[in-house]
């Protein structure tokens, strides 16, 4: 975790230093040339002192007399002695350690921390060995600068450590960083006088710890609802930051978002798993189990781009490139000794992402090879449905409602694309149809032809085609003028006369310009004969508004039939009347020919014939 890895760097950083702060005072002992000059103990009063130097001198000389010489001289200078204690100033030093002035941490951390030692100094006086008043002083010296440097080391790593708890808050870094620069550290006096090592490390800690108290509420409020009992502000800062990032690594591992959670949710959620490690440990292990390979790797390529991303760095391509991003660090900086440990600590992490994404490469091209042959496997069946399903389960799910949109319209498009191929193949047979009706209609009304088939047959085969071909059959309509034909051959030989054969003609023209005529109007034209013969293109017309295989007379079939049928018997009816009047008319004219004959000469031989010389 980015911010989480920053944020116990920084605590590492300050608990080293503050080791070392507490190993350099105990070495060099400091504090001590803050009372430099300063004499302790207890200083007779001027008078009182040469009463009892006096009175010393006296005793001395009494102690040579003999006898009570000594007792004199002893008792003499004794009360020299107690005159001089009785009289007098007494110094001491009641307090020494080191003293940090009011300074802001933007000063601290472009200009160092300005540090200097102090003594307290307490001087009491008495008159006839009462205490009648005391006074009290400090005395500072300059701070060592190696002093001065780790006070400022310890500073900056509360800094960078508030400043990464920024982060996982979502909150402004500039802001935060602004609001901690105007932070005032006072520290005030440090008092170490009399204190071990270790107890001088407790009280620099507790310093300290007040201090960065003070700072991270200063620059990042409102956590105090989540303080635990005994938590200071910045323990409770750096877990609760710490808390929520790992939280949000989590939840992002698994495809989630967390932003929407807040702080006292996500500290919810670590709390039911007791910890924000013991949350981050079940997550790996749910990970691990539960997504495939492809998406494991997916998921850790963006956590470690993230992480480099983070140092300022490009995600290497293998790796080789990795180890020559860690050789090609500047360690003489401390931007680059800051990558470098970086790298070294993202090292396994991104061997073992690499071996991951070979493994899943070696997978993907089986899978794509498995994918390529089902493919033609289901082209050559020709199950379009099938292969389509197949290229909808490779798009992302966002995509496959497009996907068939665009499938609908190529559907579309062909069907349109058959129906217009259909309609113009449908078009050409009609057109040859009726091209050869035309045809037969010229030939009938110029030149006729012969055949063998009886005329009855002739006329019943050509009037049935007929009645098919109006009501929209096409072979019927093409086997018109071959009935046609037929019928008239069969008509010239069974004619008797040249009148006779001539009707057969027309009414056989008659019936096919009508035919020409229906199929017009079942194309909707609405031409007349002439027009059709004259003029075939009425077909596009008819074409354009027909479907394959569906035509307005095929709707109308049966009706067309029966019309037909009606048609035809009422043909042969007329049929039958005319060939009456005409057999009597020639019944009739044969009659009057033989009389006229008989007339001429009784034997009915009107003609002579001669042989020509």
């Amino acid at each position: 975790m980015r911010y989480s890895s920053a944020m116990l760097a920084s605590l590492r950083n300050i608990e080293a230093n503050l080791g070392g702060l507490t190993n350099l005072i105990v070495r060099t002992n400091g504090a001590e040339s803050s009372a430099a000059g300063v004499v302790t103990g207890f200083k007779s009063d001027p008078v009182a002192g040469s009463i009892s130097k006096a009175m010393q001198g006296v005793g001395n000389v009494l102690a040579k007399i003999p006898v009570i010489g000594g007792l004199l001289g002893g008792i003499t200078g004794l009360l020299g002695k107690l005159i001089g204690s009785l009289f007098g100033t007494k110094t001491s030093i009641t307090g020494q350690g080191i003293f940090g002035r009011a300074q802001s941490l933007g000063d601290v951390l472009g200009g160092g921390f300005d540090a200097s030692y102090f003594s307290d100094i307490k001087k009491t006086k008495k008159f006839l060995g009462i205490s009648v008043g005391s006074s009290t002083s400090t005395q500072f010296s300059n701070a060592s600068p190696e002093l001065e440097r780790q006070f400022s080391l310890i500073f900056s790593g509360f800094y960078d450590a508030i400043s990464a708890a920024a982060g996982p808050l979502g909150l402004s870094l500039d802001e935060v960083q602004n609001r901690l620069k105007s932070f005032v550290i006072d520290i005030g006096k440090i008092d170490l006088k009399g204190l071990t090592a270790e107890q001088i490390q407790e009280k620099l800690a507790a310093v300290f710890g007040a201090a960065a108290d003070r700072m991270a509420q200063y620059a990042i409020g409102g956590l105090e609802q989540f303080q635990k009992v005994g938590e200071g502000y910045f323990e409770t800062l750096v877990r609760v930051a710490s808390s929520v990032e790992a939280v949000s690594q989590a939840l992002q591992l698994l495809g989630h978002r967390a932003s929407a959670l807040g702080v006292a949710a996500s500290l919810d959620l670590v709390d039911l798993f007791g910890t924000a490690q013991d949350m981050i440990s079940a997550t790996n292990d749910y990970f691990s189990l539960y997504y495939t390979s492809a998406e494991q790797a997916s998921a850790r390529t963006a956590q470690m781009s993230a992480a480099l991303e983070a140092l300022g760095l490009s995600m290497p391509g293998s790796i080789e490139a990795f180890r020559a991003l860690v050789e090609a660090q500047d360690l003489t900086t401390e931007a680059g000794r800051a990558a470098y440990a970086a790298l070294l600590q993202l090292a396994p992490a991104f061997a073992d992402l690499i071996g991951a994404a070979q493994d899943a490469a070696s997978a993907a091209a089986i899978a794509d090879e498995r994918l390529g042959l089902e493919r033609r496997l289901i082209e050559l069946r020709g199950d379009t449905a099938a292969l389509r399903a197949l290229e909808l389960a490779a798009l992302d799910a966002s995509n496959r409602a497009l996907q068939t949109q665009i499938w609908a319209l190529e559907d579309e498009a062909k069907a349109a694309s058959e129906a217009a191929a259909a309609a113009e193949k449908l078009r050409t047979a009609w057109t040859q149809i009726t091209d050869s009706l035309i045809a037969e209609v010229k030939r009938i009304r110029g030149v006729m032809g012969g055949g063998s088939v009886s005329y009855s047959d002739a006329l019943a085969q050509f009037n049935a085609a007929t009645a098919a071909a109006r009501a929209g059959d096409q072979e019927a309509a093409q086997s018109l003028p071959r009935l046609s034909q037929a019928l008239l051959t069969a008509a010239g030989n069974m004619a008797t006369s040249a009148e006779g054969l001539a009707r057969i003609q027309g009414q056989t023209a008659g019936s096919l310009e009508e035919t020409l005529a229906i199929i017009a109007a079942m194309a909707g034209t609405g031409g007349a004969t002439t027009a059709a013969v004259s003029q075939p293109g009425w077909w596009d017309q008819f074409a354009a508004g027909q479907t394959p295989g569906v035509t307005t007379a095929a709707n109308d079939s049966g009706l067309a039939i029966i019309d037909e049928l009606q048609g035809l018997r009422q043909e042969l009816s007329d049929l039958r009347a005319e060939q009456m009047t005409a057999s009597a008319a020639i019944a009739s004219g044969t009659g009057k020919t033989a009389r006229i004959l008989e007339r001429v000469t009784p034997d009915g031989d009107a003609i002579a014939v001669r042989t020509a010389a």
